[in-house]
């Protein structure tokens, strides 16, 4: 037995399974402080973890981090169909009425062709791809007969999901973007703003619900700052892996330095 090279690595598997576990509080932490948010997904579990932080951005207005996170999972996971229709629900911005960009449209479609070809969506999961992509369509003329589309395709996903406690946060929005500039009743917003009090009731950490409820009657007159949360995420998330690996070579280097002893334990 080589008793130098175990205590060694006896102190490299405890620092690096201490280092995972503040790594693991920390993530717990920057989570509550998003909010509670969960989107279930059936793509891999890192990917579940960065979609669920991805869609807290996005409620959290912060569209351009919300865009980048979802990317990231795209890129480690091609054919995570959902992931695109993230991207796709970034560039929508604001949850209010009126037309996109022409490169905002465009980046959408893009995403969901990308989404119709990615092979792992649940059913429920490309009935919110498909009622996006009748938003995103190609005539940008016709930008409210595209809203009012979308907005009755999640009403539909709403019900046909009825325990899925996001899809009726995404109808409320729905409702909000195919209000007609000329309806002086509301009802469209009214409709929402019912639904997200339900919903804030149910969920009164959510990240998004108690802004939005704002957008159902008024249009801000600013964009919220993109933060910068992301890089952070993204370094604890390397620093995780980095620690699994050099755990892995001390248990590793543990039993270089003690299996040669057992060895001659069993030979006397």
């Amino acid at each position: 037995m080589r008793p130098h090279l175990a205590w060694a690595s006896l102190i490299i598997i405890a620092i690096s399974l201490g280092g995972l576990f503040a790594a693991a509080i920390w993530e717990g932490h920057e989570q509550e402080a998003l909010g509670q948010l969960h989107f279930p997904i059936s793509c891999s579990a890192s990917s579940q973890r960065l979609f669920d932080f991805a869609t807290s951005r996005l409620h959290s207005l912060n569209f351009n981090e919300a865009a980048r996170a979802y990317t990231a999972i795209a890129e480690a996971e091609p054919d995570c169909a959902i992931a695109y229709w993230g991207i796709a629900m970034s560039r929508l911005g604001r949850p209010v009425a009126g037309p996109r960009a022409s490169d905002d449209l465009d980046t959408g479609r893009a995403a969901l062709r990308s989404a119709g070809h990615a092979a792992t969506a649940s059913p429920r999961e490309r009935a919110y791809i498909d009622a996006l992509t009748l938003l995103f369509t190609e005539d940008d003329a016709r930008w409210l007969d595209h809203a009012v589309a979308y907005e009755k395709a999640m009403a539909v996903v709403a019900t046909v999901y009825p325990d899925d406690k996001e899809a009726f946060i995404f109808y409320a929005l729905a409702l909000n973007i195919a209000t007609l500039p000329s309806d002086k009743t509301m009802q469209k917003s009214t409709k929402a703003a019912e639904l997200l009090l339900v919903a804030l009731s149910e969920q009164p950490r959510h990240p998004g619900l108690a802004h939005y409820l704002t957008y159902c009657l008024s249009l801000p007159t600013r964009e919220v700052a993109d933060a910068p949360s992301l890089s952070a995420y993204r370094t604890v998330s390397a620093v995780q892996s980095g620690l699994a690996v050099l755990a892995l070579v001390g248990v590793g280097a543990f039993f270089l330095a003690v299996v040669p002893g057992w060895s001659r334990v069993r030979n006397i």
